[in-house]
């Protein structure tokens, strides 16, 4: 009998009714969304959103146009980034962040002159909330942090980084990879104006709260 561990890349295996829902779509709707009007290509529509208000419901979000499906959690995440931090903006983040946020924020301070504040930990890989409102500034645009590190599994304490974050106007992205589904999320009540989350684990997305436009530089 093998033993699986790599369940912070992926879950393994898929509950049956995963691999039998997706066999379904394919054996008997299998059309692109958006692309017709005749009605398997209606009936994958109706699929879709409603797959996005099941979604809404789980983590407490009350647009489900304003749910984005994308390739992987990294295009989430860096589609977020480069939408919001603009040449000279301020980041804050926390020192055990994915590559996906890291590689990101490194490229922006190369190509874009941004700044970026990384706030140090405890031995147990937790964030004190308090040093992140001392590292705010005048141009601080964005507070991006994981939900739990994929290395320690450290859960942040994210309800409280999103309340100062909503008091200063900034704004809040949480990349969830390795909670969402799993730990309970809450978009509303955490002050979370962006959360990202991969498929492996849940789905690939990105949930923007009302209002928030992203500007993409291309």
């Amino acid at each position: 009998m093998s033993i699986y561990l790599d369940n912070a890349a992926t879950s393994y295996p898929k509950p049956d009714l995963v691999a039998d829902s997706v066999y379904h779509f394919m054996k008997h709707i299998g059309v692109s969304v958006g692309r017709g009007s005749y009605s398997r290509a209606q009936k994958a529509g109706e699929t879709v959103y409603e797959t996005r208000k099941l979604l809404c419901q789980l983590f407490n979000h009350s647009n489900p146009e304003h749910v984005v499906f994308t390739s992987n959690v990294t295009e989430a995440i860096n589609l977020a980034i480069r939408g919001i931090v603009t040449p000279g903006g301020h980041v804050i983040t926390s020192s055990v962040e994915h590559n996906a946020v890291w590689r990101c924020l490194k490229m922006l301070e190369r190509d874009y002159n941004i700044q970026i504040s990384t706030v140090p930990c405890d031995r147990s890989g937790t964030t004190d909330p308090e040093i992140i409102e001392c590292m705010i500034r005048p141009n601080t645009q964005l507070i991006v942090f994981n939900h739990a590190s994929n290395v320690l599994g450290t859960i942040q304490p994210i309800r409280q980084i999103g309340t100062i974050a909503r008091r200063h106007n900034i704004l809040f992205l949480v990349d969830s990879a390795q909670t969402a589904g799993a730990y309970p999320i809450d978009m509303q009540a955490d002050c979370i104006d962006i959360l990202a989350l991969p498929v492996t684990k849940v789905y690939w997305g990105l949930w923007v709260q009302e209002g928030l436009l992203l500007n993409p530089r291309g």
